[in-house]
């Protein structure tokens, strides 16, 4: 692991402020209801954690602790460990009774903290969390043990500034004497459940999770397009039962034959028993548009409204059964369930009444339980707008719809959103969102989103800003308050180190030049299905310019290969990795205009950093980095 302890001075905040990119309309700016968590402060009690070398605190779990728990203890040991040089000692919540003198830092749903007064209320959700200072006394808690995993980041940040810009550059400050802070928060995330599906973090979850972020392998029995995937596989019922599937040949089932509903229940629950620490699962349409047109489908969509009324009844349904079988055989677990507002069933059934101002379900039968979660899905979406845009406000309204009539039967947060980061067909180049994520994530909050998905791309890492990206993101959907041109500062000076101010420039580029390419050129660049390797957007000058840029900061590392070598190729790495996108650029598009000695000099960065960073597709599902490695190779080299 890269540690790295950084000061920056206010000479070099003038100078990168100056470069800064800021929205048009302040866009970049992110507001909210209450304080978030670079708001707080808190005074020192007198009383120190670590001093002179030693530490009278110790770190009480509870005995029938989780996996969570157990990292929220090991992560707060090893970073005070390697800020201090001392190791506090965990110990199981056996017999211990609530006295504020006692030097404990309580983590999770200790006897300690249930007799301490303090409760969790249904507001805090499942990740909102208390961080409260008694006596001697901390105590922190949430209800689901992955909020107090967050929590104890936090209390890091605190305690010891530590923070994670990538998995291999976390940084804190050395302390002899860690104070115990006067703790009094209560802090609710702005989305609860937070998910990104990107290589890099499917492939390290302790990485993911201190980014205050989760997989879905940790948390659903089954995920995304499920109904005929995961429960009604047509090779174990198509011959047999073709009803199961309507008039769809087996593309979708039919949700109102009762025999495939307690079929697909009984699946359900064995993929359940698979995945014992699952808390979500997902009924999920297939991804076509082919429903079922059944007499008795007809007649169901007419009375819940659409195809979506009734694939949540239908979900409704499977979650009483499901839950009546986990209460006789397993009732220390609680499931929630969501169904896929996707393609034809993304619209609410709902109703706009002008007098309210508001959507109601436009059936008497509309219902939602109190686990059942609604996931929309807007692929449509134009990232590079917020969500009241022109362009986006169709979907917004959509996305209000199924809120208002959630709210008709007191389930107006329970709304996940699928939302998207990557251009599909261009992956080599970063989707136009930076100053408008911040904002999306807001108003989904506000639009009573609780929990949400990105896409991102699972199957390959890209050179385009990544590590940025995975950052920015991960801190916005946690915390609404934060500005996004100040993470973007922070993160290019602790990841770039001697090379940020050419980052910063080079990641402005591609902020100014995006926007131009959709006022000059009228390319829709925050869509995530508009093709951009295109020779007209990125003429050679252009893509030179990109490699100037890079080039410089690669110059201006020198210095560090003589005087810290280990710092020099990590950075040196980090820069030829975001090169390897303009050298795709050029070898694509522009080929003929570079000499032999360029092409042979790029040839060898590309095959060596695509390699090195996972980087395999240059569109969504084309795995064709190998192949276009070789012909180059044949190309260049003949």
């Amino acid at each position: 692991m890269k540690i790295k302890w950084i000061s920056l001075g206010l000479a070099g905040m003038f100078a990168l402020s100056g470069l800064a990119a800021c929205g048009e309309n302040g866009e970049d700016s992110q507001s909210g209801a209450g304080g978030g968590l670079s708001e707080q402060t808190f005074a020192e009690t007198g009383i120190n954690i670590i001093e002179n070398g030693s530490s009278e605190y110790k770190i009480v779990i509870p005995a029938s602790y989780d996996k969570y728990l157990l990292s929220a203890s090991n992560e707060l040991k090893e970073f005070l460990y390697e800020s201090s040089g001392v190791m506090l000692e965990t110990i199981e919540d056996t017999d211990l009774t609530y006295d504020e003198t006692d030097k404990y830092i309580s983590l999770g749903n200790t006897t300690l903290f249930q007799q301490s007064g303090l409760e969790i209320t249904e507001d805090m959700r499942e990740t909102g969390y208390y961080m409260q200072t008694e006596g001697n006394l901390l105590l922190i808690n949430a209800k689901y043990s992955f909020g107090t995993l967050c929590a104890t980041y936090d209390l890091l940040g605190y305690l010891i500034d530590f923070e994670v810009y990538a998995a291999d550059e976390i940084y804190y400050v050395e302390k002899d004497t860690v104070p115990m802070l006067d703790f009094d928060l209560k802090y609710i995330p702005t989305l609860d459940i937070r998910m990104m599906n990107q290589k890099e973090l499917r492939e390290n979850g302790v990485y993911t999770n201190r980014l205050r972020m989760q997989l879905t392998s940790e948390l659903w029995s089954a995920f995304s397009h499920t109904t005929i995937t995961s429960f009604i596989k047509k090779e174990k019922y198509l011959a047999s039962n073709p009803e199961y599937y309507g008039t769809t040949g087996g593309d979708q089932v039919c949700y109102t034959n009762e025999e495939m509903r307690e079929a697909m229940v009984a699946e359900m629950e064995s993929i359940i028993e698979q995945y014992p620490d699952s808390t979500w699962i997902q009924i999920g349409q297939e991804d076509n548009t082919n429903h079922c047109q059944c007499e008795n489908c007809l007649a169901a969509y007419e009375r819940y409204g659409n195809y979506a009324g009734l694939q949540l009844e239908f979900t409704n349904r499977c979650a009483e059964d499901i839950d009546a079988w986990l209460a006789e055989n397993y009732p220390e677990r609680e499931m929630h369930y969501a169904f896929f507002a996707y393609q034809d069933s993304v619209e609410a059934p709902a109703e706009y009444n002008s007098a309210t101002k508001k959507y109601e379900p436009t059936s008497s039968d509309f219902r939602c339980r109190d686990n059942v979660y609604v996931m929309y899905a807007p692929i449509s979406l134009d990232f590079n707008k917020t969500l009241d845009s022109d362009e986006n406000i169709g979907l917004y309204n959509g996305l209000l719809a199924w809120r208002d009539i959630l709210e008709t039967v007191g389930r107006g947060n329970n709304i996940i959103v699928w939302t998207y980061s990557l251009n599909a067909y261009s992956l080599f180049l970063p989707l136009a969102n930076f100053g408008t994520q911040g904002r999306q994530y807001a108003q989904f909050a506000d639009a009573g989103v609780t929990v949400l998905y990105d896409q991102c791309i699972g199957q390959t890492n890209q050179p385009c800003l990544q590590a940025l990206r995975m950052y920015t993101q991960s801190k916005m959907m946690y915390d609404r308050t934060l500005d996004y041109n100040e993470l973007v500062l922070d993160f290019m000076e602790h990841y770039y180190g001697a090379a940020s101010g050419e980052m910063l420039e080079y990641y402005n580029f591609y902020r100014y030049y995006l926007q131009y390419l959709e006022e000059a050129k009228g390319v829709t660049v925050g869509k995530i299905f508009t093709r951009l390797y295109n020779a007209e957007y990125w003429p050679d000058s252009t893509v030179q310019y990109m490699i100037d840029i890079l080039d410089r900061a690669l110059e201006s590392i020198k210095p560090l290969e003589e005087t810290d070598y280990e710092r020099y190729v990590v950075l040196r790495d980090r820069i030829k990795r975001e090169k390897l996108t303009p050298i795709y650029l050029m070898f694509s598009l522009h080929m003929s205009s570079l000499t032999q000695e360029e092409k042979e000099v790029y040839f060898a960065d590309m095959e060596k950093y695509t390699e090195q960073f996972g980087i395999v597709e240059t569109a969504e599902s084309v795995w064709d980095m190998t192949t276009q490695i070789e012909t180059w190779r044949d190309e260049i080299f003949g």
